[in-house]
C-alpha cells in the first residue's frame, strides 16, 4: 500500500491539535470547577450562595468564560482524536467522536443556566438563581454520562492502537467508571454525599490522570507517528 506523506503530516498535526486542546480544557475546567465554582457556591445555603455571586460576579463570568473555552477545546480534541485512532477502526472512532460532541453540545446547553443565574440575582430571585444552578448541575451530569461512554470507547482504542501506551487506554476505561457511576448517583440519588466522596476518592484520580497523560504523550510522542508507523491492518482506508 502506498502511504501519502499528507496522511503522516496529518497524524502529527492532530496529535498536536489534540495535545494543546487538552491542556487548554484542563486548565480551564480546573479554574472554573474547583476553583471558581467550589469557592462561591455553597451547597444547602442560598443566602451565602447568592452573596458570593454578587461580591465576585466577574469571578463567576470568568468562569462561564472559560467553561466555554473548554467546549471549545472538546470540539478540537474530538476531531483530533478521530483523525489519530482512524488507523485503528474509522467507524469506532467516529462513534467516539460524536458521543464527545454529543457530551459538549449537552454541556453548552446547561451553561446557559449560569447565564440564568446571574440575571436572576440581579433581579433580587435568589430562589430562581438557585434553581438555575441546580438545572446547570443535572444538565451537567446529564452531559458526563455521554463523557463517560466516549472515555469507554476512547480506552479501548487507545489499547487497540499499538502505538499508544496500553496502559493509558486501560486508565481511560478506568474513568469510564468514575464518570458512569458518580453522575448516575448525581441523578438517581441527589444530595447522597457520602457515597459520591467515596465514589470520587476511588475513581476520581484515573479519571484526570487519563487525558492528562493522554495529552503529554501525544505532545511528546504523538506528534512523531506516522502512517508508515502502523501495522498494515491499522492503515487509513479512503
Amino acid at each position: 500500500m502506498q502511504i501519502n506523506r499528507s496522511s503522516e503530516t496529518t497524524l502529527g498535526i492532530a496529535a498536536l491539535i489534540t495535545g494543546v486542546s487538552f491542556l487548554f480544557m484542563i486548565v480551564g475546567a480546573i479554574y472554573a470547577e474547583f476553583y471558581v465554582r467550589a469557592k462561591l457556591i455553597i451547597p444547602g445555603d442560598i443566602s451565602t450562595t447568592a452573596q458570593n455571586i454578587l461580591e465576585h460576579e466577574v469571578l463567576f463570568r470568568m468562569a462561564i468564560y472559560s467553561y466555554v473555552i473548554v467546549f471549545i477545546s472538546d470540539l478540537l480534541v474530538a476531531w483530533g482524536l478521530y483523525v489519530f485512532l482512524k488507523p485503528v477502526n474509522k467507524n469506532l472512532s467516529l462513534l467516539t467522536a460524536w458521543f464527545r460532541l454529543l457530551y459538549t453540545a449537552l454541556a453548552t446547553i446547561a451553561l446557559f443556566n449560569l447565564m440564568d443565574t446571574l440575571r436572576h440575582l440581579s433581579e433580587q430571585l435568589n430562589a430562581q438563581a438557585m434553581l438555575s444552578l441546580h438545572a446547570f448541575n443535572d444538565g451537567w451530569a446529564i452531559a458526563l454520562l455521554f463523557f463517560a461512554v466516549h472515555l469507554l470507547l476512547l480506552g479501548y482504542l487507545v489499547c487497540k492502537s499499538g502505538y499508544i501506551p496500553k496502559l493509558i487506554g486501560i486508565i481511560l476505561m478506568i474513568a469510564f467508571l468514575y464518570y458512569l457511576i458518580d453522575n448516575s448517583v448525581k441523578i438517581l440519588t441527589p444530595g447522597f454525599e457520602k457515597f459520591d466522596f467515596i465514589i470520587l476518592q476511588i475513581l476520581g484520580i484515573p479519571a484526570w490522570i487519563g487525558e492528562i497523560a493522554l495529552a503529554i504523550w501525544l505532545l511528546i510522542k504523538g506528534v512523531k507517528v506516522k502512517t508508515s508507523d502502523l501495522d498494515l491492518h491499522q492503515q487509513i482506508v479512503d
